[in-house]
């Protein structure tokens, strides 16, 4: 490969190249089981505490996130945003924000994904996608984040990093990974039955 010098002057150009179309290959596949068949994982966070269970429901840009401390329904148009307190909603905070705005605030894993906005995106190998601010002074304060991507091309782990040096950073150990998930508009709408007491801020 280094017979020839223009050869040489030309070879990172072709691996920058190669890469980026294999990132967005990956990417692609991730994004395109999202829209088709919707995906349900649960994982783990690690770096924060003593490491916090949480899962995901998504479905194109429809998403059901619940962590310790709250729940998020979003069913394309309305986000519903629930504090919970020993697995109780005990307020809720209704909201119609724009795509843009979601993407912007990190609070729609489907649109971060898809735009990876302030991000260059890589494959330093065939398992991984690397994630990393184009900017000093990071992406809401995250500096790089890692994906491990298992044999279906599917992520199964992820190492995020911050700006703070003194900051360990979150690693993300996805449990369960599962596709072909079947979901209606309800798994994405704030269930109010089930909390009636629970106090309602429209901020509509």
């Amino acid at each position: 490969m280094k017979r020839i010098l223009i050869l040489i002057s030309l070879l990172p150009v072709c691996i920058v190249t190669m890469l980026a179309q294999n990132a967005g290959d990956a990417l692609t596949k991730i994004l395109n089981t999202i829209e088709r068949d919707g995906v349900k994982c649960t994982f783990s966070l690690h770096g924060q505490g003593d490491g916090a269970k949480a899962s995901l429901l998504m479905n194109g840009i429809m998403f059901y996130m619940s962590t310790p401390e709250s729940s998020s329904w979003f069913d394309g148009k309305t986000l519903w945003t629930g504090n919970l307190f020993e697995d109780k909603v005990e307020e809720v905070y209704i909201s119609e924000p724009s795509l843009k705005e979601m993407e912007d605030n990190f609070s729609n894993p489907y649109l971060v994904i898809k735009g990876h906005k302030g991000f260059n995106v890589s494959m330093p190998d065939d398992k991984t996608l690397l994630f990393e601010a184009t900017d000093t002074n990071g992406r809401n304060g995250i500096k790089s984040i890692r994906v491990s991507l298992d044999q279906r091309g599917m992520p199964s782990s992820a190492q995020m990093r911050t700006v703070n040096s003194d900051d360990e950073g979150i690693d993300i150990t996805i449990e369960k990974f599962e596709t072909n998930i079947k979901t209606t508009i309800d798994d994405f709408t704030y269930p109010a039955g089930k909390w009636p007491e629970a106090e309602v801020i429209d901020l509509r």
